[in-house]
């Protein structure tokens, strides 16, 4: 009988060991409580002794071996047992439930005696670590036995889970980019909006090209020498931010934000990886950027993963959020103490310029080779625009209304792939009875994307004309809404327009509606007239000049002999004090332009001047324009790199909310 459950145990512990899964063997080290049967007469005493384990989740299989000092006997007893269980349930996170099933012996050292039978219990067991557990265990059958011990996980077979563990994670080259473009803009200065409101986003939608500006001849003064002057011309760029939008240029910024959105997907690196192991068993997976030196640029991923396939994406920005320089670089995987890379070169481009195989829309007022044009035919090809063969001319210096241009947007939105299945409410609005029904769906679109915006009084004011700073401000926003999503990992979707009836509302004709008065009669009332004391007539103040004149009047006669002029008397009366302070004479009346700024946002305040140049220098790299405000407090300097100064609180916290989007960290600070 001993002999056959040795080879038993034996078979057990080789055939369960084949399983070379990493962390699926065991070895314990317990002690406990063993109680015989009391035909035994040997009482009870304290077990110790060791175990090893082989696990193939639910299922475990344990082989012990043992000693106990009984209560009524003073030599040895050696215990084994071979044991199968099965987890039933999680307890907890960490601790689990099992029942076991199996055969368990007992035998004096000496004399050999053996007693062997079928046991059955159960237990828990708690992980401490991922691969150390505290394990105890009750069994009854042959005796009573209590068991508590600490278990370690190993790996039995060192060369077949080392060939294994490499097999752990690993990066799909095929599904990583060799390379990602970072394209290069040009940051355009209007001398009209270097302290406008919509600034950044206007710098950043012309560099794009999607709207220009225009260029103005002015004449200059300039000293040839000490004395004489010259007068040269020189031009200057302007933007006219408040002047409302033609149709043309607004076709040009939607359609073109649509087609360069296609471009931009380039700058966003795909790293699909996939993490192979055990089944709801975790591995922690860092991945990060390094350049050519092995520092490193941007941490991506730093974070538990159970087995499966991920994607994180790199835009080609460091920590800072900044772009890196073109060059090569470096996609680094740590897991389990294992490293992983992968090649990747970052390379600069200029924005390609508008390209369509569109078909050509024939209009009467606009020639073949005109720049908007095929802007205009890519808009018609997506379903930006809809054909209607009854229209001969496009009229692309119309002035368009602001539901107008809402409604582009929300085609775009929808050409994108955004969520169509929301409907929004719009009785927010105040004006919403005046909002048109035609082309509802994408004013939707437009709300749950970029929230209801309006004015300060909850209007939307849908017939008003758009602004070219308003119309570049709502693009900025929709491109960096498009950009978020590749850097989430949604790729760009073209997604059909629909074919719908709106058409373009021309505000130049808009006529409001009439409101409907009702005529009011007044009753005829009879009026008794009484006799009315006499108002008493108040006298005639004389004329303020002829007052200055009275006071004003030499107290001498004035003679012609003399060649002196009579003196002005002193103001003993304080007439002149009063008019001045009434008038204000000697006063400025508008306070300077430097006064009149109330709030600045600021990208960061520092002690030191060095330290603020460095951060202009760096947002400078990165195309935002910014300055240095010196600010006197507590009879220290404090220098504030400031993105902008408006005299309205609500202008800064617009453009401040356009920068945290860019990814700014940005502040508002009362003057």
């Amino acid at each position: 009988m001993k002999k056959l459950f040795l080879l038993f145990m034996i078979v057990m512990t080789v055939a369960f060991s084949g399983n070379i899964f990493a962390y699926n063997h065991s070895v314990m080290a317990y002690g406990g409580y063993h109680k015989f049967e009391e035909n035994t007469g040997l009482g009870n005493g304290i077990e110790f002794g060791a175990a090893i384990s082989e696990y193939i989740t639910p299922f475990s299989f344990k082989a012990s071996v043992g000693a106990v000092k009984p209560k009524n006997n003073s030599s040895l007893i050696k215990v084994y047992s071979v044991l199968g269980s099965y987890d039933l349930f999680k307890l907890r996170e960490n601790i689990n439930l099992f029942i076991s099933l199996g055969l368990s012996g007992y035998a004096p050292f000496s004399p050999i005696r053996e007693n062997c039978k079928i046991v059955y219990g159960g237990g828990a067991y708690m992980d401490l670590a991922p691969d150390i557990c505290l394990k105890g265990t009750a069994l009854f059958g042959l005796d009573t036995i209590g068991q508590i011990g600490l278990e370690k996980k190993i790996s039995l077979f060192n060369r077949e889970s080392k060939n294994k563990k490499k097999d752990i994670c690993k990066l799909a080259p095929i599904q990583t980019p060799s390379n990602i473009v970072i394209y290069a803009y040009q940051d355009k200065k209007f001398v009209d909006v270097q302290k406008h409101w919509a600034r950044p986003q206007i710098s950043r939608v012309t560099g794009y090209g999607l709207i220009n500006g225009q260029q103005m001849t002015v004449m200059e003064q300039v000293k040839d020498n000490e004395v004489a002057t010259k007068e040269i011309k020189s031009n200057i760029d302007i933007f006219l931010p408040e002047d409302p939008i033609t149709k043309a240029n607004a076709v040009k910024l939607v359609s073109g934000a649509l087609n360069l959105l296609q471009t931009l997907n380039n700058e966003f690196a795909r790293i699909r990886y996939e993490v192979k192991g055990i089944i709801n068993q975790g591995h922690f997976v860092t991945i990060s950027i390094l350049d050519d030196e092995d520092n490193k640029i941007k941490l991506l991923k730093n974070d538990e993963c159970l087995s499966g396939w991920y994607t994180v994406t790199w835009d080609g920005t460091n920590d800072n959020n900044i772009k890196v320089a073109p060059g090569n670089y470096k996609v680094q995987m740590l897991i389990n103490s294992e490293k992983y890379h992968k090649n990747i070169s970052v390379i600069s481009k200029t924005i390609p310029t508008f390209y369509t195989n569109a078909t050509d829309i024939i209009f009467s007022d606009i020639a073949t080779k005109n720049a908007v044009k095929p802007y205009i035919n890519y808009s018609y090809e997506i379903g930006l625009l809809n054909i209607n063969p009854d229209i001969t001319e496009f009229k692309p210096e119309n002035l368009i209304t602001k539901y107008d241009f809402i409604v582009l947007i929300g085609k775009a939105l929808y050409y994108s792939g955004a969520n169509t299945k929301i409907t929004a409410d719009i009785s927010k609005y105040k004006d919403a009875r005046i909002i048109p029904n035609n082309g509802r769906k994408y004013l939707d679109l437009y709300i749950s994307e970029f929230g209801y915006g309006g004015d300060e009084n909850n209007r939307l004011d849908p017939f008003k004309k758009i602004t070219r700073a308003e119309a570049t401000v709502i693009t900025y926003r929709f491109i960096n809404w498009q950009k978020n999503r590749l850097k989430n990992g949604f790729p760009f979707l073209a997604k059909q327009i629909e074919v719908d009836n709106f058409e373009f509302i021309n505000p130049l004709v808009i006529k409001k509606t009439p409101k409907i008065t009702k005529k009011v009669v007044k009753k005829k009332r009879t009026v008794i007239k009484t006799k009315q004391k006499p108002r008493k007539q108040k006298p005639k103040k004389a004329p303020i000049k002829q007052k200055i004149q009275t006071q004003m009047k030499p107290s001498a006669p004035f003679v012609a002999e003399t060649v002196n002029t009579p003196a002005i008397p002193e103001d003993s009366s304080g007439f002149v004090s009063k008019l001045k302070s009434r008038f204000g004479f000697g006063k400025k009346n508008k306070e300077s332009k430097e006064d009149s700024i109330k709030y600045r946002n600021v990208a960061g305040s520092y002690k030191k001047l060095i330290d603020a140049k460095k951060k202009v220098a760096s947002l400078k790299a990165d195309g935002i324009d910014c300055d240095i405000w010196k600010q006197e407090k507590g009879g220290k300097l404090i220098y504030h790199v400031q993105l902008g100064n408006f005299e309205s609180r609500k202008d800064a916290l617009e453009q401040m909310r356009d920068l945290k989007e860019e990814g700014l960290k940005v502040k508002v600070i009362r003057v």
